[in-house]
């Protein structure tokens, strides 16, 4: 059997980088899928899960006649509402379980609901706990002499009103070459920084590497391809 996944393509710099036979969502990894979710997809995920718990047990309670004690027989909305009251646990009191079939279909559905609360709490804190620095880049990176050597220079800010202790900045070449047989290789060059560590990122950092006979850039010029 043939399993059909979708291409994933990734951009970096002017670089695409296409991934195939990987899943765009792998249930193996919900955890990961649900961290990294875009606030918007985060909980209108949840909000279609919790309404599709609560319509499955709305189902239950409404398929068995007399389960649901001063519910409307046949009544959809009752049968919803009882099941909105016992997954959260709020229990007005004026429904509830009249037979055995109903008690163990509520008691199901309130292990589901103290379950679903726990992992959405959990996810929430993840989510919310999580720090993630606001890093803004200019749009050129320019080649100048620095103490007398040519030296390509990057500069980033930090976008937030705080200040990041003990920074620290890696700066990456990805080159594309031909081996002996023609074929085209892909190679990541890391480029040294005069100064990868800086105490205090306050406002403006400028990345700097030093082009010498070391470097992966040596030797290169505008009409290099």
């Amino acid at each position: 059997m043939r399993h059909h996944r979708k291409s994933k393509a990734l951009l970096i710099g002017n670089y695409a980088i296409e991934k195939t036979g990987i899943r765009r969502f792998d249930w193996h990894d919900a955890y990961y899928n649900a961290v990294t979710l875009s606030w918007p997809r985060f909980l209108l995920s949840f909000a279609a899960l919790f309404l599709a718990i609560n319509f499955v047990f709305g189902f239950l309670y409404l398929i068995r006649p007399g389960s649901l004690a001063n519910a409307h027989p046949g009544s959809w909305s009752d049968a919803l509402f009882f099941s909105l009251q016992t997954a959260t646990t709020v229990g007005y009191g004026d429904i509830y379980p009249a037979n055995l079939y109903s008690r163990i279909v509520a008691g199901a559905e309130m292990m589901v609901g103290f379950s679903f609360t726990a992992l959405t709490t959990g996810l929430l804190f993840v989510r919310f706990s999580r720090p993630k620095a606001r890093i803004r880049y200019a749009k050129n990176a320019v080649i100048a002499t620095h103490n007398g050597s040519p030296t390509l220079m990057i500069r980033i800010a930090n976008a937030r009103f705080g200040f990041i202790a003990n920074a620290s900045a890696h700066l990456g070449l990805i080159r594309t070459s031909r081996s002996t047989d023609g074929e085209p290789l892909r190679q990541v060059h890391e480029l040294p920084l005069l100064r990868p560590r800086l105490p205090l990122f306050s406002l403006i950092w400028t990345l700097m590497h030093r082009i010498d006979t070391t470097s992966p850039l040596h030797g290169y010029d505008a009409a290099t391809h």
